[in-house]
């Protein structure tokens, strides 16, 4: 029989402030019985950013954050994976050992790029403004 571990951390902004209230996946391939088995585990940071996954398997695992859009920038952000990496090519895996928790996780988010002011010009089907629309 595997014992479960935990894995905690604190997600920060590419200038080090805690990111509030992110989602974060940890999604891999853990052990337990005898056999291999596809695990995905999901928590949400708190105020300041810290986060925690409890009742983790042993196993192989990517931690990202997958979020379209989040009060912390005002803008969306592309899914990120650890320790700050767009591709997960270029993510590291946590290896989570039996009965060993991972503490004191950093994933620092990547520069996502000045925020763009858009606009946009609403018409009707005859290709006519519309007047007062958002």
């Amino acid at each position: 029989m595997n014992s479960v571990s935990h894995v905690s951390g604190r997600m920060l902004t590419a200038d080090g402030r805690g990111v509030p209230k992110a989602f974060l996946d940890l999604d891999g391939s853990a052990r337990f019985g005898w056999r291999e088995h596809d695990v995905r585990n999901s928590t949400q940071t708190d105020a300041e950013g810290y986060f925690s996954f409890d009742s983790v398997y042993p196993g192989h695992y990517f931690l990202y954050n997958d979020f379209l859009m989040d009060d912390t920038f005002g803008l969306p952000a592309p899914k990120t994976y650890f320790p700050g990496s767009r591709d997960r090519r270029q993510s590291q895996q946590l290896i989570i050992e039996e009965s060993r928790s991972l503490e004191n996780v950093v994933f620092q988010l990547p520069e996502f790029g000045k925020p763009r002011r858009i606009q946009v010009l609403v018409v009707d089907q005859d290709d006519t403004p519309v007047p007062g629309a958002p």
